[in-house]
């Protein structure tokens, strides 16, 4: 099964595409939004070289402060990939950040740092070089991995993780307002003492 996880960005977004069976990043790109809609679409084409099965996507998650248009632009571009993947027929999820963070790491608040450290523990070459990501000379499966491509391959090693077990890697969003309404019973529980 081929895993297509996207970071997505307001100008550019990162994808790494991955093999559950081989376990392995089969392509990877950090590329205009428009070029992102275009690459996903090209799955479609008979003349792919690989098979896309599941799309899976980070989806923005308020933290309850003022955002921009960055963040509303970034939006559209996940609802532009969930749409060009429900096109084509493909088994398409939006997920949050701090549920696939804490899915690799434990830790609903893991920084970037910490999830490449998880997808490193899991998949790292150590035969050559002290990073888990090989050399040159000697790559290893996430050789030339960098920058947020790391969270697009989190993403997408998280619904593997899902799928193994059983799950479909989606936000179930009536829990996450179950606990945004809770959440704000609290506060106004304390701002009342």
């Amino acid at each position: 099964m081929n895993i297509l996880g996207i970071d997505p960005g307001p100008l550019q977004s990162a994808l790494a595409l991955w093999d559950t069976d081989a376990e392995e990043v089969l392509d990877h790109q950090y590329i205009h939004n428009d070029a992102a809609v275009e690459y996903i679409s090209d799955f479609a084409s008979p003349l792919c070289e690989f098979q896309l099965d599941v799309l899976c996507i980070e989806f923005i998650q308020s933290y309850g402060m003022a955002v921009g248009q960055e963040t509303f632009g970034t939006c559209l571009y996940c609802g532009d990939y969930r749409r060009t993947g429900l096109n084509m027929q493909v088994d398409t999820s939006l997920v949050f950040k701090t549920t696939w963070a804490a899915g690799l790491t434990g830790s609903a608040n893991a920084n970037k740092s910490q999830t490449r450290r998880a997808v490193i523990d899991r998949y790292g070459y150590w035969k050559h070089g002290s990073t888990g990501l090989g050399v040159k000379a000697h790559p290893g499966k996430l050789y030339g991995i960098t920058a947020h491509i790391w969270d697009a391959l989190g993403i997408a090693i998280y619904a593997m993780e899902q799928y193994a077990a059983g799950k479909r890697p989606v936000e179930r969003w009536k829990d996450y307002q179950l606990r945004e309404a809770k959440s704000k019973r609290k506060a106004k529980k304390k701002e009342r003492k």
